[in-house]
């Protein structure tokens, strides 16, 4: 749960900029995780984590591993706040929340309890939690909002919760309450309830609010007391050369990537709109839905190769979700292209990222994907994906450790070299380019 892994920052970085301690849920577990397996840029400055998933503001062990760092460091405290509702299975032991109270052993959401009554009663809690960390640790802490205001960014998206002005006002957490600007331990984040929120969507990847790697910049910069507006665009526009530098190592040969049934989304929600803009000049088309008008649209500018990223496999339970070799068949019809098949969601599945499979390479699983891979090496082109390819050490780091078939960034980098490079997804061959350009060297 506890990691003080000392990061160092980027060696021309400011060294006289504060060490953060950063800590809180599963977004900082997977923060850790990127930055290990290098698919976020350094820090720029030393960072020690402390996390554990799904973790309440109260959870004892956290609030003890933290002021175990803040003894040993002269680390900024940054503490991100996740769901108000984590171990919200306190409440079924009729215990009434007070100040100073700390507790083990309870965690993540229980959606059976979740109600007005038990949710007012879980966030009195997180908020006499908060007081007791504001109080511990004083000037030195940072208290980011992220749940709060990336849910109103999904809520405005969604059109929920929403005032006739268009600004969220969730009942459980108003994001305006929490906000306060002029406060220095708590980051003004309430830009995200006053423009529109297309903007913010880019800051995270799932519906639990993980961040990406734009939002992740963003988080250490506000930690590090850089204003919103300016942290922003910073993330923003490294973001941007992060892609140029990408499209510079890649061959420019214009490519259509589709998406089927959602599939691309774990892999564009790791572009801003600006760097999709990039994309499309330099003739890469990404398409959400597989159509004809898609095809229709690679036609009239001239692009030939495309790539068809679906969901459909072997994993899934469903037999009318399969469909690989139905998929193969329709898309063999389309002559005037070279088309190749990427069934991400598979090889995520066969790689063991699901719950049950617990990151365990199966032998069986990884066969069945890579024999269909190599049966239609016509469709799949430069894309033939081999046995011992999802073998590779490497490969698992081009998706999260989570059930969804969520790409890294290093996975998103990843990818899209190979297929504008035209190469086999071998990982070892392209992924020291990309965290090379992730890490802007």
């Amino acid at each position: 749960m506890s990691n003080e892994c000392n990061t160092p920052g980027s060696p021309d970085r400011q060294e006289d900029r504060p060490r953060l301690c950063i800590v809180g849920p599963s977004h900082v577990v997977r923060w850790e995780h990127l930055l290990a397996i290098g698919s976020l840029p350094p820090p720029g400055c030393e960072v020690s984590f402390v996390h554990s998933t799904g973790a309440p503001l109260w959870d004892r062990e956290v609030f003890e591993a933290t002021a175990d760092v803040a003894a040993r460091t002269d680390s900024r405290i940054v503490l991100i706040i996740g769901d108000f509702r984590f171990g919200n299975s306190i409440v079924r032991d009729n215990l009434q929340p007070r100040y100073g109270d700390l507790f083990s052993g309870y965690s993540h959401i229980t959606s059976e309890l979740i109600g007005a009554r038990s949710d007012l009663e879980v966030r009195l809690r997180a908020e006499y939690a908060l007081l007791l960390w504001r109080k511990t640790y004083g000037e030195r802490l940072r208290m980011v909002y992220w749940t709060q205001a990336m849910r109103s960014v999904v809520d405005g998206l969604a059109g929920k919760h929403l005032n006739p002005q268009g600004v969220s006002t969730h009942p459980l957490w108003p994001l305006d309450r929490y906000a306060r600007t002029g406060d220095p331990i708590v980051p003004d984040l309430s830009a995200v309830l006053q423009r529109r929120p297309e903007r913010y969507a880019k800051l995270i990847v799932d519906n639990d609010l993980h961040p990406s790697a734009i939002g992740y910049s963003l988080l250490e910069k506000l930690g590090l007391d850089m204003p919103f507006a300016e942290a922003i665009e910073r993330a923003e526009r490294e973001s941007q050369g992060r892609l140029m530098a990408c499209l510079a190592e890649a061959a420019r040969e214009p490519i259509m990537i589709i998406g089927e049934g959602g599939s691309l989304a774990p892999f564009t929600a790791h572009f801003s709109a600006a760097d999709l803009q990039l994309l499309e000049r330099a003739q890469i088309l990404l398409r959400p839905e597989l159509s004809m008008s898609c095809f229709e649209d690679a036609l009239r500018v001239g692009i030939r190769k495309v790539t068809v990223v679906t969901n459909r496999g072997p994993h899934q339970p469903d037999p009318a979700a399969k469909g690989l070799k139905e998929l193969g068949e329709t898309l063999a019809l389309l002559a005037p292209f070279e088309i190749s098949i990427l069934p991400l969601q598979a090889i995520d599945s066969a790689l063991g990222t699901t719950p049950k499979k617990r990151m365990d390479l199966q032998a069986e699983g990884v066969g069945e994907v890579a024999d269909w891979l190599e049966q239609q090496a016509r469709l799949t082109c430069r894309l033939a994906v081999r046995a011992e390819v999802f073998s590779d050490s490497e490969l698992p780091h081009w998706f999260q450790p989570h059930p969804k078939s969520q790409l890294t960034p290093l996975g998103a980098y990843g990818i899209l070299l190979c297929l504008l490079q035209g190469q086999d997804l071998q990982p070892a061959r392209v992924n020291s380019r990309a965290r090379a350009i992730i890490r802007g060297y």
